[in-house]
């Protein structure tokens, strides 16, 4: 697996994300552009903070399945890592 912002499974997970908040697809060329992807969140104050643990999640959740992958040789599974954003997030929100 590659590096968490820049590798596909990265990007497609992002790309869901941003299905499920209704907002552009979600570009980032460095862990940077990640950080900032709240300050152009359009949403009251509780929106931009649930939006914002999301994005903590799918980076977390994609690192996770990254060092599995490299350091116990298991396959990154993508239907896990969504499910995994989907608990985190839905915890996030209640």
């Amino acid at each position: 697996m590659c590096l968490v912002v820049a590798c596909q499974f990265s990007t497609t997970v992002r790309q869901l994300v941003s299905l499920w908040f209704k907002v552009p697809p979600i570009f980032a060329f460095q862990l940077s552009d990640l950080m900032e992807l709240q300050k152009g969140y359009n949403g009251s104050k509780k929106q931009k903070k649930i939006f914002d643990r999301v994005v903590q999640t799918v980076f977390w959740s994609v690192w996770k399945a990254r060092n599995a992958a490299i350091f116990e040789g298991k396959p990154a599974v993508m239907a896990s890592v969504i499910e995994e954003i989907t608990v985190r997030g839905c915890l996030v929100t209640s």
